[in-house]
């Protein structure tokens, strides 16, 4: 059973502050990925929030959901690198991994 946790809350509140979700922005602002990079709505509960996001800002999103994640004292589980970055970890998520969708 997921516990709820205030920080879950302040975590998603200061997201959608900034980038709001899918589903409330006006239908002619959708492809505008700066101001929304999410390609669906969020899935939240008092426990978690999953954002998948546009390809094309995958990497500015990885970089700004750890960095909020750690103001908020969260840890952040990224499935396509099979990884869970804890709130005192000193790496940044680019500095720790390769992205894997690019060609070496």
């Amino acid at each position: 059973m997921i516990e709820p946790h205030a920080s879950v809350d302040a975590f998603y509140a200061e997201l959608t502050a900034k980038h709001p979700e899918i589903d409330t922005i006006p239908d002619d602002l959708v492809d505008d990925h700066d101001l929304c990079p999410w390609s669906c709505a969020l899935d939240r509960s008092p426990g978690h929030v999953i954002m998948p996001s546009v390809w094309s800002k995958a990497e500015y999103v990885s970089v700004f959901v750890h960095s909020l994640a750690r103001k908020h004292g969260l840890a952040v589980y990224d499935p396509q690198a099979e990884r869970i970055t804890y709130p005192d970890s000193n790496t940044s998520p680019t500095e720790t991994r390769r992205p894997w969708w690019r060609f070496w």
